[in-house]
């Protein structure tokens, strides 16, 4: 599945040719699910100035390897894949939580708008796919049983703790404010 996020710092613009080309060449069934701001938004920085409804049926009609998804039962997308290519989508996270692997595209846009103290960053590899031959070891790899997964129990809520965590940050912001 490839799952970007939406806006100026999406991956799409420059990767959605690249992920189909090299699932092709891979004879890799592709689900390809566009964020809804992405098909039904008419501003240039939610869409890149894209029509994205044209630009998918374009896709879908020469490739016939790849789905085009626009129902929004992530659930059920999530669990028919064997791995989610993306940039910074939440999706990731909720991917990760499965113990299934995400191969991370590159979101430069995104953190440095919103910075590097985010779940975005935290549970991404510390190396960054640069072309498409990085994007097809990266596939392989996690076809293979090898792919990039970041430990579970870090992303879950710790359940019993949240008191705990409570009490730490409000000490956090008390010593802040003295």
């Amino acid at each position: 599945m490839y799952a970007p996020t939406w806006g100026e710092f999406s991956s799409t613009f420059e990767w959605i040719d690249k992920v189909i080309e090299v699932c092709n060449d891979m004879d890799i069934n592709l689900l390809l699910r566009l964020h809804p701001f992405m098909l039904t938004e008419h501003t240039k920085w939610k869409t890149g100035g894209i029509n994205w409804n044209e630009k998918l049926s374009g896709i879908a009609a020469r490739h016939k390897q790849v789905r085009i998804v626009m129902n929004h039962d992530l659930d059920d997308i999530m669990l028919a894949s064997d791995v989610m290519i993306t940039d910074v989508s939440g999706m990731a996270l909720e991917f990760l939580t499965i113990s299934k692997p995400v191969v991370f595209l590159p979101a430069p846009k995104f953190f440095e708008l919103y910075g590097t103290e985010r779940p975005e960053n935290w549970c991404r590899p510390e190396y960054e796919i640069k072309n498409r031959a990085g994007l097809r070891e990266e596939l392989k790899k996690a076809l293979n049983g090898e792919g990039f997964l970041y430990p579970v129990d870090k992303l879950v809520y710790n359940k019993g703790k949240s008191l705990e965590v409570m009490v730490k940050g409000i000490e956090q912001v008390i010593r802040a404010g003295m």
